[in-house]
């Protein structure tokens, strides 16, 4: 549950313009002039015909035909002169207008898909928006959350497969939306991580039992998981029977009152044996952990060990730098996998 505290969504679009049509035309040729009339001895010449139309303008601008010449005057003397000019050619047609471009889709790069092991994408602009409203993104791994976070945050990129909701997905075989995408239905809760499937969906919760002790409560309208507003929604807890009001945690105690024996210390919530480094007296657990424990680093592909760090300090110096998570708060399973898929070294 490494993104149980990651920041809340909001929802946004982005879309590109359309290009343009080709505008530009051709005019239509001139038209031919008649020729003259051949005349009889002593009488005038016939007129010339009309000239022919000029050709049809390709595109946008209309095209005219220029007129025929006319032909030249009869003699006088007897014998014939050429016919009257021909009229002008008729105007050619304009031409269609070209048509205008799609709108383009933004596609986002690599931001629209999960890169495990990478921070941040390949767009800065998309990457600075979601990263600002969810930093995990940018200091630990650009995961699924990441990538649907672009739509829900508004971060100017539509990927393939975006939606807010199921009405948007229209492929059958993605037909639900879920995190931002259109994806295949679910059919069991092993299809969702960290999540239970219902009516074909993931979510995260249909009953208070897929909660957790820090938000206890489902809400069956929007099945998401709420904080506890009393000791009675903290009853079915293991060992949390107490509602702390102002985190909404179910909780173990709320002082040092609520705590005896070997776990003297009310921290966070659970009575521990420590609340600082001051408290752990055994030289191998030198260091008291976010739960109140005296730990000691334990070895770096071992995720049990409870404490910041491992053993080996090139290893833990390695990992860390990619991902400080395993070294601000506890060396889990994720920071041994990161051994190998960061080149530190290998376990058995």
């Amino acid at each position: 549950m490494r993104r149980f505290f990651s920041l809340l969504l909001s929802l946004g679009i982005a879309s590109s313009l359309p290009a343009c049509g080709d505008d530009s035309s051709t005019s239509g040729g001139a038209g031919q002039g008649g020729a003259g009339g051949q005349a009889a001895a002593g009488n005038g010449g016939q007129a010339g015909s009309a000239g022919v139309g000029g050709a049809s303008g390709t595109s946008g601008q209309p095209g005219g035909g220029s007129g025929g010449n006319g032909g030249s005057g009869g003699d006088a003397a007897g014998q014939g002169g050429s016919g009257v000019g021909g009229g002008a050619g008729a105007a050619g047609d304009a031409g269609a207008a070209g048509q205008a471009g799609s709108g383009g889709q933004a596609t986002g790069g690599t931001c629209c898909t999960p890169q495990p092991g990478q921070k941040g994408c390949s767009d800065p602009a998309i990457q600075k928006c979601v990263c600002d409203n969810d930093p995990f993104c940018c200091d630990t791994s650009w995961d699924d959350v990441c990538a649907s976070n672009i739509l829900n945050f508004g971060c100017g990129a539509i990927c393939d497969g975006a939606c807010q909701s199921d009405e948007e997905c229209t492929d059958p075989s993605a037909p639900v939306c879920s995190g931002g995408q259109c994806i295949a239905p679910c059919k069991g809760n092993e299809d969702c991580d960290f999540q239970v499937c219902n009516k074909g969906k993931c979510v995260d919760c249909v009953a208070n039992a897929d909660c957790t002790e820090l938000q206890p409560i489902c809400n069956t309208t929007t099945n998401l998981c709420t904080g506890c507003e009393s000791d009675a929604d903290c009853k079915d807890t293991e060992g949390r029977p107490l509602c702390d009001p102002q985190s909404g945690a179910c909780v173990a105690c709320k002082n040092d009152a609520g705590c005896s024996g070997a776990a003297p210390f009310c921290v966070d919530g659970l009575c521990g044996e420590c609340k600082d480094d001051g408290g752990c007296k055994d030289p191998s657990k030198p260091t008291c952990n976010a739960q109140g424990k005296c730990v000691g680093k334990g070895p770096c592909c071992q995720a049990d060990s409870g404490a910041a760090g491992c053993l080996d300090p090139a290893v833990e110096t390695c990992v860390c730098a990619e991902d400080p998570f395993c070294c601000d708060q506890s060396w889990d399973e994720e920071c041994v996998a990161q051994i190998t898929a960061l080149s530190c070294g290998t376990c058995p």
